[in-house]
């Protein structure tokens, strides 16, 4: 699992330090005019891209630093259940909320872990969580639950990347503001980035635990 992100990352930090170096720098006010040697130029551009370097140094240090536990809670924004900590109140409902398989066969399947649920929702939440993990513990080797495992980690993984560089260049701009400029355009850009990726890695959350779910009921169908 550890070059789940490898490369999707590589390409996304190499995309914002390209549009960091157009966007937030003066390389594109210092392109050959008569007015400027070839000097002066090279030696700008030269400082455009090391701030650009420090930038995605400090991007790639922090996320290092940033475990995987705070990166799941700040998916979620710390507030926002995730998908397995739910999952069996869900079904408990008997609404569809997955098309892999039958509430009602979900509800018979975990009716003693439904039975069991605490009253109190933080201790609901760890409770759910855990049963459900035991479930996945059975099936984590299946390719189908390591391809969405991986799946939800990208996604999760570009969106705290997302969410680094933002915070990286808004210090920047306070720190070396005598280097680095504000761009509308690009902070802009890094926000999109940002609300997309948050959206596919809740879906690719939901897919991934409901996938294990779908899993280990079609195994009681299987003879």
């Amino acid at each position: 699992m550890s070059d789940y992100r490898e490369k999707e990352m590589k390409y996304l930090l190499i995309a914002y330090i390209l549009l960091f170096f157009l966007f937030c720098t003066d390389i594109l006010q210092n392109l050959p005019k008569e007015s400027k040697s070839l000097l002066e130029i090279a030696a700008s551009a030269f400082e455009s891209a090391a701030l650009a370097g420090v930038v995605s140094l400090f991007v790639f240090i922090v996320d290092s630093v940033i475990g995987s536990r705070f990166k799941n809670k700040l998916t979620v924004f710390f507030v926002i259940p995730r998908t397995g900590n739910v999952i069996f109140s869900k079904i408990s409902t008997g609404k569809p909320i997955d098309e892999r398989f039958s509430t009602q066969e979900a509800m018979e399947k975990y009716k003693t872990i439904i039975a069991q649920l605490p009253s109190e929702k933080k201790e609901r939440r760890k409770y759910e969580n855990a049963q459900w993990y035991k479930i996945y513990y059975d099936y984590r080797e299946q390719d189908s639950i390591l391809e969405a495992q991986k799946e939800y980690l990208t996604c999760r993984d570009l969106f705290i990347e997302t969410v680094t560089f933002i915070l990286v260049y808004l210090l920047a701009i306070w720190l070396l503001k005598k280097w680095v400029c504000f761009s509308y355009e690009f902070l802009l850009i890094l926000c999109g980035i940002a609300i997309l990726t948050n959206i596919a890695t809740h879906k690719k959350m939901h897919s991934f635990v409901y996938g294990v779910i779908a899993r280990d009921i079609a195994d009681d169908e299987i003879p």
